[in-house]
C-alpha cells in the first residue's frame, strides 16, 4: 500500500508515510479509513512523511478534491497541526498549496525537510 499510518501517543499523533507514486485515489482511500478509526482523537497532530515516495502524480483537480473530504469529516480528519515531511522540490508544489490552504480549516501546517525539525515543531506550543 503507497500510504500508510500509524496513530501514536494515545490517539493524539498521526503519522502518515507514503511509499511509490502518491496518487489521489491513495489519500482518499487513507482519509476513509482514517475517518472510522476510533484510535484517532479529535485534537491530534499529524506528520504527513513523503520522504519514501518517488514522486507524486495529483493534478490540481484531485488535490480539491482531497480537500473537499477534508472537510466532510472535519471532527476527525482535521488535525491541530500538520507538518509535511519531503525530501525535496518533487512534493514542494503540493506541500506549500495544502500548507497555504490550510489556513482555511484552522491548521497550522508548515513544510520540513527533516524529521527532528517535524516533530518538534508538531510536539511544540508553538504554532
Amino acid at each position: 500500500m503507497p500510504v500508510q499510518y500509524s496513530i501514536r501517543e494515545n490517539g493524539g499523533f498521526l503519522h502518515i508515510k507514503a511509499t511509490g507514486k502518491l496518487k489521489s485515489e491513495d489519500i482518499n482511500d487513507l482519509l476513509q479509513k482514517l475517518s472510522k478509526d476510533n484510535m484517532l482523537r479529535r485534537e491530534h497532530v499529524t506528520l504527513f512523511d513523503t520522504t519514501g515516495a518517488e514522486g507524486e502524480s495529483l493534478t490540481d483537480t484531485e488535490f480539491t478534491e482531497v480537500l473537499k473530504m477534508l472537510s466532510e469529516f472535519p471532527d476527525k480528519l482535521i488535525a491541530r497541526k500538520l507538518a509535511i515531511l519531503i525530501k525535496d522540490k518533487r512534493f514542494t508544489k503540493h506541500a506549500v498549496k495544502y500548507q497555504a490552504l490550510s489556513s482555511d480549516f484552522g491548521v497550522p501546517a508548515k513544510v520540513f525537510n527533516t524529521l527532528f525539525e517535524a516533530t518538534t515543531w508538531l510536539m511544540s506550543e508553538k504554532d
